[in-house]
């Protein structure tokens, strides 16, 4: 039986929904088919209307927040309306793969991952910038040269292509509401936090398995 998984899109900034379009699009064609789509509007009233007046798909779920409560709380409330065995979370200016979601997956069941992300490549408004070096892509929300190729273990991947299983993610709590973007705070790495607290607590879970009762 495939997994079923949960898409978890954030958004806020009204000139962005042409972005936001895009994005949506590129989910709706993934190659993999049980999935659902979670767009989280946090506290843009305006917005919301318009996304819900324009995108009339049952595979979409819109949820508006009446205050503004910032990324990592809309991401929060996306976890607590998933019905998925896996969590994905993605940018409302992102472009996913066709294949993104199938290859979360494997990770999952080839690999028996509890967390599963890939790249993120920029994709230039304009020209590439020549005073950016590849090893600086990590400025700009981008997978960095020097990043992993292959497929291994690393501490986090940008929070635009990771993924969760829906348990471990609910057991953590999700994200620290006082971190994310909100409004024009740009206080970030919500997401490198979550994976320390979850390799933490994998640690622990592997340690009391060692101790098992007999």
């Amino acid at each position: 039986m495939l997994a079923s998984v949960s898409i978890i899109i954030c958004t806020h900034r009204s000139e962005r929904y042409e972005d936001f379009v895009e994005a949506i699009n590129s989910l709706l064609s993934q190659s993999y088919d049980n999935l659902e789509i979670i767009v989280v509007v946090d506290g843009n009233k305006e917005l919301y209307e318009k996304i819900v007046k324009n995108i009339k798909i049952e595979d979409v779920k819109i949820t508006l927040n009446e205050a503004n409560l910032g990324l990592s709380e809309s991401k929060n409330r996306g976890i607590k309306e998933a019905k998925g065995d896996i969590i994905a979370f993605f940018d409302d200016d992102a472009v996913a793969d066709k294949s993104w979601i199938k290859e979360l997956v494997r990770m999952y069941e080839e690999r028996e991952a509890i967390a599963a992300g890939g790249k993120l490549l920029p994709k230039w408004v304009s020209k590439k910038p020549k005073f950016l070096p590849e090893e600086y892509y990590w400025l700009i929300g981008a997978t960095h040269k020097g990043f992993p190729e292959e497929v291994t273990e690393v501490r986090n991947t940008f929070g635009s292509n990771l993924s969760f299983k829906a348990d471990v993610l609910k057991a953590l709590g999700g994200f620290r509401g006082e971190m994310g973007v909100r409004g024009k705070g740009l206080l970030q790495g919500e997401e490198t936090e979550l994976c320390e607290r979850m390799r933490l607590g994998e640690v622990l879970f592997t340690n009391l398995n060692m101790r098992g009762r007999i």
